[in-house]
């Protein structure tokens, strides 16, 4: 697997184009930014998205680093994937569908697989998380509450991957919190009877601060919301319906704004935190996307809606993503004690659940619906490693280790560049002291953490 960064900014209300982070060889000039010669909002209609797709490609290949890089990502079939992920720094180009991209013959090159297309933004502050310890099984906690929203085909798509997968004999471990009571009721039943043998189910919290004390305490390597999402005045959040609030058919009373979501301690250790509502990754030029404010917040990586999605194609996109991230994490979750540390990029997860919802028949909306996943990730990659292959530390061990890894890898990088090596290796060896930090945790001399 290659990944290549492009970084999009604004230069005198133009957008520009320059290759972040790649593979050599590159021209030299490719960190120089060179503009599109047009405005972020000089687009045609998105429509199916081929001329729009094109138009971007265009600009983008002002820039002749960049047009190399395409010409490799998007060359990429009969060989291992390309991903390309973006990170937009020009506030007009976070809407911007760069998910339609398209070669020159004219095929969406995030459909088909050959060069997934992703985004990633940097940590707020703070040094990039250290690599996470997985002990088995890979923990779920999914909330699905929303009047107005089909809960029946959301739970149905979320129950049969789960089952699928357990049957695969992958560990997995899912908690469901339902918010009718009726749906409830019935998905509890089938699990009693042994129809769900990886998925416990419960009932939606009466109170936000229940939602945070349930998501502290299961710690969830996988968080799944399907609610309702607003944004709006410099803030955002996610609207859960109780079980009153179905009952009675009134708008969601539990607000869990992202702020709150954003400090919980519990998210630097989740892989992934899917936000499968309306306007769950929209943002602007004032105010970034609840996905995106997750990920520079806690490091973790978070899937949104660019706009707002019907219900049924939000149940097509949860149907059609876990099995292929069951797919994509088959090797991490079967990593046997003292493997070696493995980094995973989740955008290949997402070309399938693209040409689902592109296949839907009839479309439930007109346009290119399927541009409107967006999955967010740190710009360093997700790395796992085993907990039991530290002398049998557990999970709770581990993360006081990344903790120490941590401080150090922040301490490093506060440093001045010109300072020496051996002052840096003489705070390196304070984690030679108990506990000891394994060497899959430690930063470089820089403070550089999950170099993959």
């Amino acid at each position: 697997m290659t990944r290549s960064v492009l970084l999009i900014s604004e230069r005198d209300g133009q957008l520009a184009a320059s290759v972040e982070n790649a593979e050599p060889p590159l021209p030299p000039n490719y960190d120089e930014r060179i503009g599109f010669g047009y405005p972020a909002g000089g687009l045609p209609p998105l429509d199916d998205g081929s001329q729009y797709g094109g138009a971007l490609v265009q600009g983008l290949r002002q820039h002749p680093a960049v047009a190399a890089l395409l010409d490799r990502a998007f060359g990429a079939a009969n060989a291992l994937p390309h991903t390309l992920a973006l990170l937009v720094r020009a506030g007009g180009g976070r809407q911007i569908r760069w998910e339609a991209l398209r070669d020159d013959q004219g095929k969406f090159v995030a459909l088909d697989g050959r060069c997934p297309i992703g985004r990633v933004t940097r940590r707020l502050s703070g040094a990039p998380n250290a690599a996470h310890a997985f002990e088995p099984p890979l923990r779920i906690l999914a909330y699905l509450s929303g009047i107005g929203l089909d809960m029946q085909a959301e739970w149905d798509a979320l129950a049969a991957a789960l089952d699928q997968a357990h049957a695969d004999g992958l560990p997995v471990k899912a908690t469901v919190r339902i918010g009718p009571a009726a749906l409830r009721d019935q998905a509890r039943t089938e699990c009693e009877v042994g129809a769900h043998p990886a998925i416990t189910v419960g009932a939606i919290p009466e109170a936000a601060f229940q939602f945070e004390q349930q998501i502290q305490r299961e710690r969830p390597h996988v968080l799944h919301f399907f609610c309702h999402g607003q944004g709006g005045m410099g803030a955002s959040f996610l609207e859960l319906a109780t079980a009153q609030d179905h009952a009675l058919n009134r708008p969601g009373s539990v607000v869990l704004p992202t702020d709150t979501l954003a400090r919980l301690t519990a998210l630097r250790d989740a892989w992934l935190v899917v936000l499968n509502c309306c306007e769950g990754a929209q943002g602007d030029a004032e105010i970034e996307s609840m996905a995106e404010r997750l990920v520079a917040e806690t490091g973790a990586r978070a899937i949104g809606m660019l706009e707002p999605v019907a219900s049924g194609e939000a149940s097509r996109f949860s149907a059609a993503l876990y099995p292929e991230l069951f797919r994509l994490l088959d090797g991490v979750l079967r990593m046997p004690p003292g493997a070696l540390p493995q980094y995973v990029d989740l955008t290949p997860a997402l070309s399938v659940p693209r040409r689902a919802l592109r296949e839907l028949n009839p479309p439930l909306r007109p346009g290119a619906r399927w541009t409107l996943p967006v999955l967010y990730q740190d710009l360093h990659l997700l790395e796992v490693v085993r907990a039991a292959g530290a002398a049998g530390n557990g999970a709770d061990d581990w993360r006081v280790l990344r903790a120490k890894a941590e401080t150090v890898a922040g301490l490093l990088a506060a440093l001045p560049p010109d300072t020496p090596e051996s002052a840096r290796d003489r705070m390196l060896a304070l984690l030679d002291e108990a506990p000891v930090v394994p060497m899959a945790l430690r930063p470089d001399r820089w403070g550089r953490l999950g170099q993959g």
